[in-house]
């Protein structure tokens, strides 16, 4: 467990509280002024320290009722309670307590930390001569005993310093330039009040550097202490600290003054962060300008307690107004009325409210501002449950707008249904919609539902009145279709003694008759019609072409001759007939097939290049000489036919003819008599650059 987290739970009995406080809290209660941490530390440690030496315990553990004390390891760590053991009244309950940590403190016993060093012993003695050379002081001793009047007490004290003014008031110069425990400053400071001595403490030009810790504790503790614990004490003290600066040292060595720099907290209000802050400033200042009061308290030299008091007063005022305007926002809200659109908002208003509760410290206001909170507070819960019923209502709203558009998308998707399947579809989902919109079920949502039902009945009867007649016509339809289809086959089967003049009407008329079967659900007899027209079609075409061009038809042979059946072909190809001829879609009609079989017949010459081209490039010296002598021949028509196709419009493709070339090269090469091998390394070549 952290500091932090110890203070917030650690209960104290602290003297002058009536019940026990948290250690956070009581902190926060001595800098409830400032809000200075270090003041605070500076004034708990300063009252329990007095407490101690007057035998007395300021603060104690709520748990084991061991006193504790309020320290920190060194200038930068955090300061916090611990156990006084060597007090502790039941030593094994201090032990079993939840906040015991097992160690009382971190210093040692003795008065201060550090040996005195050089710095104490030249300054002291310095000093010493310097006041012995300013006129109006005498009696100067160094570390000279001081033993009290009341012969009762055994106490003697031994400063730095100690003179006298011409006026008899008596002095004590300690100087202080380490830590120092806080019961020894308060030993010191009430055996030299006693004997109605001012003593200084005077510190060393680096003591922020390395004693803040005892500087503020003096600074701040010294003089609070002995008034009492109250939030605004340093608007009721005087708080000053002395330090032996270069500056007093140099303007001391230039005058003969008792020359300090004194070192003071200035408090103003800071409007930007509202809260009190303390700024420490220094001023240098003559010993003859101290306000003396030994008896009392520390001698001062600036008055520092007007800046709290200004400072307390706007900051005072500042919440004053704060209040006020609180005050005049609580009492609109009153009379107001209230609407919230956010839940934020709500939480603004209440925050608002509790502010202004929290910051009346006025009896005057208090039961008022108690009053019109509770007003508010009802009123707010008023405006809550009507923004939230607005909620359920605007969200009821959406889901019914929701629901409607949905209903409304399925009614058109029924109107525009021409299947009664598809409708009794669309109404389930219309039934489901209305199953699930139950919680939003009122008079008029049942009426539109029982209104589009209606519709959607009304819709259902509609498709099943066109179903009937549908069927009806349907029925006779399919009956048509039977007949023609039965006919149409019957013709096919006969079969056809010529080209069929105009075969795109018979094509659509098959594609007509069997997509109506499919219609109809008889797939069967579609497929077996589309077989039987192109099985009809093909034959007639071929004895078509047997007919007019028995050796075209067969393909490339050897054996046949061309001339005649191609003469034949392409003057029937290049006729011109009249529009208005009544053969002539008889005539296109061979046109267009002779055409197709002149077609067929370029690819078998071309087929019988390629078959040659590969031979020759594969054959070796033997089978390339009988190669040339059996094709060469063979070759020459055939190059003829190609030739002659060509000119009628029916080309080749390129690589035939390159093909071609270098078969009749190869051929030419051979008959004038080049060796065989180096004909076949041409063919080589040649095939490698193709």
């Amino acid at each position: 467990m952290n500091t932090i987290e110890k203070h917030d739970v650690w209960e104290l009995d602290v003297d002058g509280f009536e019940q026990p406080v948290l250690a956070s809290f009581l902190i926060e209660y001595m800098s409830s002024e400032t809000h200075d941490e270090v003041i605070a530390q500076s004034i708990l440690k300063s009252h329990i320290a007095t407490q101690a030496v007057e035998g007395k315990i300021y603060a104690k553990c709520g748990t084991c009722n061991c006193p504790v004390n309020f320290i920190a390891r060194n200038a930068t760590t955090e300061a916090h309670f611990r156990h006084i053991s060597s007090k502790a009244p039941d030593v094994d309950k201090m032990k079993m307590c939840s906040f015991y940590t097992g160690t009382e403190s971190f210093f040692a016993s003795g008065e201060i930390y550090k040996g005195e060093g050089q710095w104490h012993f030249k300054t002291k003695h310095f000093l010493a001569e310097h006041i012995r050379n300013v006129d109006g002081f005498k009696n100067v001793n160094v570390e000279k005993f001081i033993f009290s009047k009341d012969p009762m007490v055994d106490s003697r004290r031994r400063p730095d310093i100690a003179f006298e003014d011409a006026d008899g008031n008596r002095f004590v110069i300690d100087l202080i330039r380490w830590w120092m425990n806080p019961e020894v400053v308060y030993q010191r400071e009430k055996f030299f009040r006693e004997e109605e001595i001012n003593l200084i403490w005077l510190f060393s030009p680096r003591c922020e550097e390395l004693n803040a810790t005892t500087m503020n504790m003096i600074l701040f503790g010294s003089a609070s202490s002995r008034e009492g614990i109250c939030p605004d004490i340093l608007s009721r003290v005087e708080c000053n600290v002395f330090i032996l600066s270069d500056a007093a040292l140099m303007d001391m060595s230039n005058h003969k003054r008792i020359t300090f720099d004194a070192l003071y907290p200035f408090a103003y209000f800071d409007e930007q962060e509202l809260e009190v802050v303390v700024e420490k400033r220094q001023k240098l200042v003559d010993i003859n300008s101290l306000n003396l009061e030994p008896t009392k308290r520390l001698p001062f030299s600036i008055q520092t307690s007007s800046s709290f008091k200004e400072a307390i007063k706007a900051q005072t005022n500042n919440e004053r107004k704060n209040l006020y305007e609180l005050y005049k926002t609580l009492r609109r809200l009153v009379y107001a009325d209230i609407l919230f659109k956010l839940e934020s908002d709500e939480a603004d208003c209440l925050d608002l409210v509790d502010s202004a509760v929290l910051s009346c410290k006025s009896s005057n206001y208090k039961e008022r501002v108690y009053k019109y909170a509770k007003i508010v507070k009802s009123k707010v819960e008023n405006a809550k449950a009507e923004r939230i019923n607005r909620l359920r209502r605007n969200e009821a709203a959406v889901a019914i707008r929701g629901y409607r558009k949905t209903v409304l998308n399925l009614f058109r998707a029924i109107q525009s249904s021409e299947r009664e399947k598809d409708v009794l579809i669309l109404q389930e989902r219309i039934q489901n919609v209305f199953n699930r919109s139950s919680d939003y079920h009122s008079s008029s949502f049942l009426a539109f539902f029982e209104r589009v039902e209606l519709k959607v009945k009304s819709r259902l009867s509609e498709i099943q009145v066109e179903r009937i007649k549908i069927n009806s016509i349907n029925q006779r339809s399919m009956e048509n279709h039977i007949n023609e289809m039965n006919a149409f086959v019957s013709e096919l089967e006969c079969g056809f003694d010529n080209v069929v003049a105009d075969a795109d009407k018979l094509n659509i008329k098959k594609m007509r008759i069997a997509r109506d079967a499919r219609k109809y659900g008889f797939i069967e007899s579609a497929e077996y019609l589309e077989s039987l027209y192109c099985r009809v079609m093909n034959n007639t075409q071929k004895a078509y072409w047997e007919r007019e061009y028995p050796h075209i038809s067969k393909g490339w042979s050897s054996e046949s001759r061309y001339k005649l059946e191609l003469d034949k072909a392409f003057m029937l190809i290049s006729m011109q007939l009249h529009r208005r001829d009544p053969k002539r879609k008889q005539i296109e009609a061979y046109q267009k097939n002779t055409h197709v079989l002149l077609i067929d017949f370029s690819k078998a010459l071309q087929e019988y290049v390629k078959l040659t081209h590969s031979k020759m490039i594969k054959a070796d010296q033997p089978s390339l000489s009988s190669l040339v002598s059996y094709e060469q021949a063979n070759l020459k028509r055939v190059r003829s036919c190609l030739e002659y196709l060509k000119a009628n419009g029916i080309d080749s493709d390129y690589s035939i003819w390159e093909q071609l070339g270098v078969i009749e090269k190869g051929i030419n090469a051979v008959n004038n008599g080049t060796p065989l091998y180096l004909v076949i390394n041409e063919l080589a070549d040649s095939q490698r650059s193709s």
